[in-house]
């Protein structure tokens, strides 16, 4: 007799295993990719924050080269002449890919879709519901735009479509159409409603290029790349961005990414198309082969197709990029055609991060296993001083005495209540901050530079913090305040940035949020209703923050995560710079005031000069002169630039 299978072994048999791409392949909008808008912005983020990786990265090979050579006396005017070519020039397309027109008859309550147009690279491809009757001539309005006509029949209507640049966005409308039915002549009215539904993105950089071998994986493959497991300043983290962008766009496009890259001048740019087997996270190559009209003498250029919607957005994140990466110029080119530059304002790379160790203080259990399972250490004393930073022979030995461990054990053969005594004496030993050489900050002036030539203020603080740590990971943060010029009134602006990245989303869930609002700005001079919330006025304010590994809420990397330690270190450089806002304002003020006093003193001098010399009997010539003398004596440049005016007018 056949045994009958219980539940649980039937529920049993439903069980597999799931790959990190086919999780994220329904869970999209953990990565950032949750909207069309926000898909879109968060491609070229991705493929952005490679390239300037890329860069950094080859400009630090080529300064180590230089160290060597320098030190044996070499020339290295070759290798300077490299370290100018690979300043980040970084170029960014969006291009409309295809667009959708839907006719609508009596549009509102009871509309009816009489068909669909779809257009790609601004040609009609598909015409579904109606037929295409005649296209006419691009007529030509003046030097700039343009007017097309198109001429479609569906049940017997005929339905024009005219086409009209209107300002900056192009217009559509469409004609009544009318058709004798019997004895009557008929008329419907239509509609037309423009969808554009899909983008072709193009970014590409004078980076090092990338190896054939390796671009179907790091395109192709989540949680594949060489930052995860390194514990330095990088933009990236997780190996997760750029392929994400990938899925995102074979998801909405059933298409691969078309990725070109050069590493040598003297060899051909390799073109291989690429897309992700959801199934096992690995790369399909759908073409390779090699591109002739790739110009970079070394680079990489990503091309992705998908669905988005394109919005002010894009630019306003390359310029806030630009802003806390003086060192690199960033190219926009818009779908209309539209280029916007962001140019550099430093020609020097941002000091290298030097990869660290993990510091004893932020180290976990679970972690503290894995390394005690694989290290290649056959002590525990060299254990600790060999896998930890800041742990020298003498630290090791008095951890190792407080957990009542031999110096000698294998540290592979250590139970698990062993790594729990040794994971508490090592929490709590008396230990140096883990090293800062991990970090590269933009600096005060080259904040404060860049400030200056995106925003154009009239004041500008910025502030360094030394660096501190959080779970024994070292950061740091850099502020700055922007006042006046061409920033406008209103609540104050908060620009975010996480190692040199800005931080476009969730805004309310950020640290560096909650540390503004929690700050009573009145004290310094500025409006905040309430004494909470953001302050308003002619206000920017510009926080970075920096780490070896950013401890964002999500892997969307859009918010950091509300740690006491981050938020005290944001306030205190908050504080700092808006003391010195404060002494600025205030000075304005009394600059201000004095320039009231001298306004009216200087409309009355002549009726005061008059008086003065008929009760003094002197001279008006020799009373004036006396007069100007101690107002200039006592106001200085207010006095000189109040005259000025009251001579011009």
């Amino acid at each position: 007799m056949v045994r009958k299978m219980t539940i649980a072994e039937e529920l049993a048999k439903r069980q597999k295993k799931i790959s990190v791409a086919e999780f994220f392949e329904k869970n999209r909008h953990l990565l950032g990719f949750d909207s069309k808008p926000k898909a879109l912005l968060s491609a070229i983020k991705e493929a952005v924050d490679n390239s300037l990786d890329a860069c950094e990265e080859m400009a630090s090979e080529i300064m180590k080269k230089m160290e060597r050579l320098k030190k044996k006396g070499k020339d290295i005017s070759k290798l300077k002449e490299m370290l100018r070519e690979i300043l980040p020039n970084i170029e960014v397309r969006v291009m409309k890919a295809s667009d959708r027109w839907e006719i609508v008859e009596n549009p509102g309550p009871e509309e009816r879709m009489v068909g669909e147009v779809y257009l790609k690279y601004g040609k009609i491809v598909d015409v579904v519901g109606m037929k295409l009757v005649s296209k006419s001539k691009e007529q030509i309005l003046n030097s700039s735009r343009r007017a097309l006509q198109y001429e479609f029949e569906a049940d017997g209507y005929r339905i024009y479509v005219k086409r009209e640049p209107a300002k900056e966005i192009p217009f559509y409308s469409v004609f009544l159409s009318s058709v004798k039915e019997g004895e009557k002549t008929v008329t419907k009215r239509f509609s037309l409603r423009t969808h554009v539904s899909r983008y072709r993105i193009w970014v590409e950089d004078n980076g090092p290029g990338i190896v054939k071998e390796q671009i179907p994986p790091i395109f192709g493959s989540l949680l594949y790349g060489s930052k995860f497991h390194r514990l330095k300043q990088a933009r990236g983290q997780q190996g997760i961005g750029i392929s994400a962008a990938v899925l995102y766009g074979q998801l909405t496009t059933g298409k691969p990414a078309r990725i070109t890259s050069r590493t040598n001048e003297k060899e051909p740019a390799i073109c291989i198309e690429v897309q992700i087997d959801t199934l096992t996270n690995k790369p399909e190559i759908v073409f390779e082969g090699v591109d002739e009209h790739f110009k970079q003498k070394h680079g990489t250029r990503v091309e992705i197709e998908l669905e988005g919607t394109y919005s002010i957005n894009v630019a306003k994140f390359l310029k806030r990029t630009s802003i806390v990466n003086p060192h690199a110029q960033i190219t926009l080119i818009t779908p209309d055609g539209k280029k916007h530059v962001f140019k550099r304002t430093s020609t020097k790379f941002p000091k290298e991060p030097k990869e660290i160790k993990p510091h004893p203080h932020g180290i976990e259990m679970g972690i503290l296993m894995r390394m005690l399972r694989t290290t290649k250490s056959r002590t525990l004393l060299s254990f600790l001083t060999s896998e930890f930073s800041r742990v020298g022979a003498n630290s090791a030995k008095h951890i190792l005495e407080k957990a009542k461990l031999k110096p000698n054990m294998d540290p592979r053969s250590l139970t698990r209540e062993q790594a729990n005594v040794l994971i508490k004496a090592m929490h709590e030993a008396n230990l140096s901050r883990p090293p800062t050489d991990c970090l590269s900050p933009i600096g005060a002036e080259a904040l404060k530079k860049s400030v200056y030539a995106e925003l154009n203020p009239e004041f500008v603080v910025t502030t360094k913090r030394e660096p501190n740590v959080y779970r024994g990971i070292p950061f740091q943060v850099e502020v700055g305040i922007a006042y006046g010029g061409n920033i406008k009134e209103g609540e104050a602006r908060l620009l975010r940035f996480a190692n040199k990245i800005p931080l476009m989303w969730d805004a309310s869930a950020c640290a560096i949020t909650n540390a503004v609002k929690s700050m009573d700005w009145r004290r310094y001079g500025l409006n905040q209703p309430g004494g909470q919330g953001m302050p308003s006025g002619p206000i920017v304010i510009i926080v970075h923050f920096l780490s070896a590994w950013v401890p964002y809420t999500s892997e969307g990397k859009t918010a950091i995560a509300n740690y006491p330690v981050i938020i005290r270190e944001i306030k205190l450089a908050l504080q700092e710079c808006a003391r010195e806002l404060k002494k600025y304002l205030t000075k304005k003020y009394v600059m201000e005031r004095k320039k009231r006093k001298m306004f009216i003193f200087l409309k009355y001098s002549d009726f005061l000069v008059d008086a003065l010399s008929n009760l003094l009997d002197l001279r008006k010539e020799e009373v004036g002169k006396v007069i100007k003398k101690v107002l200039k004596e006592r106001y200085g440049d207010v006095y000189e630039g109040e005259r000025e005016v009251k001579e011009a007018s």
